[in-house]
């Protein structure tokens, strides 16, 4: 269960638009007066946007390419804030495609920046993103480290909803390598969490923990 940071403006002009191709032309034409005027942040903050926008709507590959280039702008000004937003999106974006080793290099570097800006619950996310990631390269020892660093850190902050979202990432992987039991312990999490507070996926979550549940009774039953 992944999850990265995207450009919150972005996506609400993309998803509260009818059209939105008619957004994504909006900050291509935002891209163009930029560069015409010589507006190196404006170019840079269309650039963001604009692949923040593809990759709303699944377009990772064309995404990447704004996002680099808005990456190597952002770096050129210094806005770590910024810098590490792209990173983020551009991890996300790798990850979609499945080039997990390109999605580490992103969120390693994310992470960096989250250090020094001391945003621990963004750094909570990236290390659930990059505990997926290690699950796609079949590293379960660096998934299981990342998941219980994220964890912790939700748990500090009094994050519930984002512990429980890690706790279900880590039962996923838990059920990938037939340990079902533990697995149902964690994801349970989750299941009562969005119950409480009358998630619209508390129903389909509690159905795929009741399938978990009924493997771990026949793993166990067959011993």
């Amino acid at each position: 269960m992944s999850d990265f940071i995207e450009a919150a403006d972005t996506n609400s002009e993309i998803s509260g638009n009818s059209d939105p191709q008619q957004a994504i032309r909006r900050f291509e034409e935002r891209l163009v007066s930029a560069r015409a005027l010589g507006d190196r942040r404006g170019e840079g903050q269309a650039l963001f946007d604009l692949g923040a926008g593809l990759f709303s709507l699944g377009d990772e590959r064309r995404a990447i390419v704004s996002l680099e280039q808005a990456l190597v702008i952002t770096r050129e000004l210094g806005d770590r804030q910024r810098e590490c937003q792209i990173l983020l999106s551009l991890g996300g974006a790798h990850q979609m495609l499945g080039a997990a080793r390109s999605a580490l290099k992103c969120y390693a570097q994310s992470l960096a920046i989250l250090g020094q800006l001391g945003d621990r619950h963004t750094e909570g996310v990236v290390l659930n993103s990059l505990g997926d990631v290690y699950v796609f390269l079949g590293d379960s020892h660096r998934a299981s480290e990342c998941y219980r660093r994220s964890l912790t850190i939700f748990r500090e902050i009094g994050d519930r909803n984002y512990a429980a979202i890690v706790c279900w990432s880590m039962g996923e992987m838990l059920a990938g390598q037939r340990e079902y039991a533990r697995a149902a312990e964690l994801m349970q999490a989750l299941v009562d969490y969005e119950r409480e507070i009358g998630h619209t996926d508390a129903d389909h979550h509690a159905m795929v923990l009741e399938q978990v549940r009924m493997r771990a009774t026949k793993e166990s039953s067959s011993i």
